[in-house]
């Protein structure tokens, strides 16, 4: 689910382990739909299958129980595909600022509408709809919703599998996949360091 939803900052302190049941606890939900992959040092894992947590499998290691309830929950996403994308076009429509716009653009957006406030307060005579203010604001919408869309298409593309290489992969296929990225040496020492994937 993390993987569909493109979870990121899976550092130690942001996965919980319930005491009474032993599930794990994903907390700090901030680094969502991929913009981990935009980080100074970008995460190049689908999810954090360090050895730490492999250990923590048993025996089996992620062959066993692991391997077989992410095929079925992968099973279960592409089955209630529509009722998944139905949940996130919402972010089509009325979208997440704090994901959506950088710190510049969130900049020029304050000072556009301080601008055009301190404006109308000066100028009481007539408004127009064609101000500075509200034009960067309708561009800076259109971006946002360009996004939305973007965030939209992956998610399908994870959905049906076809997110690696364009063609449509078996659930068992994905998941493999995905398993053999997310340990693979090479990227994982290639993570920042504070989300100590050495562990």
């Amino acid at each position: 689910m993390g993987y569909v939803l493109g979870l990121g900052d899976r550092h130690l302190s942001n996965i919980l382990v319930d005491n009474s049941t032993a599930e794990l606890v994903h907390i700090d939900l901030g680094i969502v739909f991929d913009a981990g992959k935009l980080l100074n040092f970008p995460e190049v894992v689908p999810f954090r299958l360090t050895r730490d947590l492999v250990d923590a499998m048993g025996t089996c290691g992620f062959e066993g129980t692991f391997k077989r309830c992410c095929e079925e929950t992968a099973r279960v996403l592409r089955n209630n595909e529509d009722m998944l994308l139905t949940v996130l076009e919402v972010l089509v429509y009325d979208p997440l600022w704090s994901w959506t716009l950088s710190s510049e653009k969130q900049r020029r957006l304050r000072t556009a509408k301080s601008v055009d406030s301190s404006s109308s307060r000066r100028n009481t005579r007539k408004h127009s709809n064609s101000s500075n203010g509200v034009e960067d604001e309708h561009k800076l919408n259109d971006e946002v919703n360009t996004k939305g869309q973007t965030v939209i298409t992956t998610v399908k593309q994870k959905l049906r599998g076809t997110e690696m290489g364009g063609v449509a992969m078996s659930v068992e296929g994905q998941v493999k996949a995905l398993i053999r990225e997310a340990t693979d040496p090479e990227n994982l020492c290639r993570l920042y360091y504070g989300w100590m994937s050495w562990i």
